[in-house]
């Protein structure tokens, strides 16, 4: 009777353990609060620099901004089809921003996917959206269709924050 009682104990453990790997998020995790290059494209004079921009802008804005590359979003088997959808479910994961204002912003970049989004959080109005997005075409776009990823990416947070800080 013991012994059948050891199995079951067992049994129910394993299923448990199961359980809990199973509930893990297949997104990136974070390995920094302002840089996370997991595509390898951000030169490291230019993440210190990224780096420094955006402590400064929590130093002094209170706004918690990331950057994040991949290689492609569907090299993490999350279910989602767009970049939209996997900012956004990977913002709230990450949790990124004051939980109570919700002014947290994302650059991400996705190389492979050829795709770029800056994620805002719930706090900024549409008139930010634009501000932001534009700063997609007009600042970032155009160093990436030249091939330079790292400069883009320092060009695009330089304005963000400039954004942030209402220059």
């Amino acid at each position: 009777m013991k012994r059948g009682l050891s199995f079951w104990l067992v049994l129910l453990m394993s299923w448990g353990w199961w359980q809990v790997g199973y509930a893990q998020s297949n997104y990136p995790v974070w390995e920094d609060l302002y840089v996370n290059d997991f595509a390898d494209v951000i030169d490291a004079s230019h993440e210190s620099e990224i780096r420094t921009l955006l402590t400064e802008a929590y130093e002094t804005q209170d706004v918690e901004i990331t950057v994040l590359t991949v290689r492609s979003i569907f090299e993490y088997d999350t279910g989602d089809e767009t970049i939209e959808s996997f900012a956004t479910n990977l913002f709230n994961e990450w949790g990124i921003g004051d939980a109570e204002r919700n002014d947290g912003i994302l650059l991400l970049v996705a190389i492979e996917d050829r795709e770029l989004r800056i994620e805002l959080g719930a706090g900024y109005g549409p008139a930010d959206e634009d501000g932001l997005g534009s700063i997609i075409d007009r600042v970032i776009i155009p160093y990436f269709q030249e091939g330079d990823f790292s400069q883009g990416i320092v060009a695009g947070t330089e304005a963000i924050v400039a954004r942030v800080q209402g220059n």
